[in-house]
């Protein structure tokens, strides 16, 4: 088994960073754990940030979590973590982002984390290698970006799945719908507010849309129905509710 110095069991963290769905935080959640991130200089024992210039043996911790930079994010992190995700956290930390500690349903709160990650290594590398930051502004640690990729993510998952349940009632005629919307609750329990537009099948009359409202939890629901019995096919009416 192997362990890092803050004891996290690495054979045991890369699975569950496999399983993360959002690209870019997986990538670096991957990256920091493997300590590959691209232009981290192993040899360097001090930072290089004039406004930190503190000594270091690990420059992958510091620069995420004891850097001057990284410190001046706690408290946005930590409250941007616990209005999101169900499960809290006390402090931006190494042992914050230990997904050993998590149930292996969990889904939002590795996700979460992934695109915070991904966000604090945005903002390290605009301070150690941008050359023209007065042109280009600094990226920043908002509840607003983070909400929207979140979001953005769950939406995704959702349509994989309702595409995932068509195909197997048209094709098998399955019957594991109840059980995978439930397992697709479970997995993504969170606080935010998401709303997915969904296509309804044509009909003959034609009537008002009303939009679905929306509430915090995750719910899918699909309804199938027989239509035109005549010629005996199935239409698969789709609907997406969160409540």
């Amino acid at each position: 088994m192997i362990r890092t110095p803050n004891h996290l069991n690495l054979q045991g963290i890369f699975p569950r960073i496999a399983r993360i769905v959002h690209h870019k935080g997986r990538n670096t959640f991957f990256r920091f754990f493997a300590r590959c991130l691209p232009g981290i200089n192993h040899q360097r024992k001090r930072c290089p940030l004039n406004e930190c210039s503190l000594t270091f043996s690990d420059p992958y911790i510091h620069f995420f979590f004891n850097c001057k930079l990284s410190i001046k994010h706690c408290n946005e992190i930590v409250p941007i973590v616990n209005q999101l995700s169900i499960k809290k956290i006390h402090s931006w930390s190494l042992n914050a982002i230990d997904l050993n500690q998590i149930s292996h349903h969990e889904k939002t709160f590795p996700t979460l984390m992934a695109i915070i990650m991904n966000q604090m290594w945005n903002i390290i590398c605009y301070n150690l290698f941008e050359t023209d930051k007065s042109n280009k502004p600094p990226p920043v640690m908002n509840i607003a970006i983070i909400r929207k990729e979140l979001s953005e993510t769950i939406n995704i998952a959702k349509w994989k799945l309702l595409k995932y349940l068509d195909y197997q009632s048209r094709i098998n005629n399955s019957n594991d719908d109840v059980k995978l919307k439930f397992e697709f609750n479970r997995n993504w329990q969170t606080k935010l507010q998401t709303r997915t537009k969904t296509r309804r099948p044509h009909k003959k009359k034609t009537k008002t849309r009303r939009r679905t409202p929306t509430y915090h939890n995750i719910n899918v629901s699909i309804t199938t129905h027989n239509q035109n019995s005549h010629h005996k096919n199935k239409t698969i009416k789709t609907k997406i509710n969160t409540i």
